[in-house]
């Protein structure tokens, strides 16, 4: 059962194709969701989303993150310089945003 405060959504390119991964978020371990490491141990949800034709699509993103049972936080769109609360990583083609399971988002938005 997943769990249910915050976790890490990583778009990211390799090999041409792009994939969506979704991690816990671990604050007391030092993760958070600016922290520049983004290959953990353990993922929540790894998919190939296909192709990468176009640099940025976050509706393809948020869409894919949606079919796995999560949202974007609502705090991450209200956040400059992000798209759809995409936000660019640190390393190059990488958006990451923070995300709750879907089961959570009532929680979050109360």
């Amino acid at each position: 059962m997943k769990s249910t405060g915050p976790h890490r959504a990583l778009v990211y390119l390799n090999k041409e194709r792009l994939y969506l991964m979704v991690t816990p978020l671990d604050a007391e371990a030092g993760n958070t969701a600016e922290d520049p490491d983004w290959n953990p141990v353990r993922f929540l949800v790894h998919r190939d989303l296909g192709p990468a034709e176009e640099s940025f699509t976050p509706a393809l993103f948020e869409h894919r993150l949606v079919e796995a049972g999560y949202a974007i936080a609502p705090a991450e769109r209200a956040k400059p310089h992000t798209v759809n609360g995409w936000s660019k990583g640190v390393l190059p083609d990488r958006w990451r945003t923070v995300c709750y399971p879907v089961a959570s988002t009532t929680e979050v938005t109360a």
